[in-house]
């Protein structure tokens, strides 16, 4: 990343309330990542962290604001526009998996490129046993979910997200199900993903102690962002 790299993320303006004329959850003058960065938003429950998230991968729409994805206006387009640019773009990892309970573990895996009509060839198939060997869980591969635990479901759901080598990586708590050591692990595998992809990095999370890899860190408690030494 140089300081010259135009914005994978711009937000302005953003306002978000979940009833007309409600207290918004999200309220942000302005929110840029440019392209590359290391991003982790923090702050106590229910400050809209999550939230944030999703509007700016498209999951939700704004209450009223702007917000411009690689320079593309996103928050004006219809639902399964922005569902095709997630697909194709943005590697999310949900805070409850969000893993189909009828696919195997490889199958939840592959979804992206189903869905964005990549190429399900071995080249992709062998990606999928890179990432899994990566993070553990080769064995349960044929497994479906509910035969999975939740750490291996979570692991299930960031190997989801890395398969279509998107540009952004957006992840909500990717280690809260996981002990200390997994979590480091786990951390490395996204955060060395994204460099070789030179992709940007924004990760939702509780545990301050992931916070020293982050180049910055967002604190929604202040809305303030904070620079964190690398």
């Amino acid at each position: 990343m140089t300081a010259e790299s135009p914005p994978v993320l711009n937000a302005r303006n953003l306002r978000f309330a979940f009833e007309t004329n409600g207290e918004p959850i999200v309220d942000l003058q302005e929110f840029t990542v440019p392209s590359g960065e290391h991003t982790a938003i923090v702050g106590p429950s229910g400050c809209g962290k999550t939230t944030l998230l999703r509007l700016l991968t498209g999951i939700l729409s704004p209450t009223a604001g702007t917000i411009e994805f690689e320079g593309q206006r996103v928050d004006h387009l219809s639902d399964a526009r922005r569902r095709a640019l997630r697909v194709s773009r943005v590697g999310v990892v949900f805070q409850r998996f969000a893993l189909l309970d009828y696919c195997t573990a490889m199958e939840n895996i592959l979804v992206p490129l189903r869905l964005g009509g990549g190429v399900l060839d071995a080249a992709a198939r062998d990606r999928a046993h890179e990432l899994a060997r990566a993070t553990g869980i080769e064995h349960t591969l044929a497994r479906r979910p509910n035969r999975l635990s939740q750490g291996e479901q979570q692991r299930v759901a960031i190997c989801r997200a890395l398969i279509a080598q998107p540009t952004l990586i957006a992840c909500d708590e990717p280690t809260g199900n996981l002990d200390p050591r997994r979590s480091e692990s786990i951390l490395s595998l996204i955060l060395e993903q994204a460099d070789r992809l030179n992709a940007t990095v924004l990760l939702v999370t509780h545990d301050h102690t992931l916070l020293p890899r982050f180049e910055r860190v967002l604190d929604m408690g202040t809305l303030e962002p904070e620079a964190t030494r690398v």
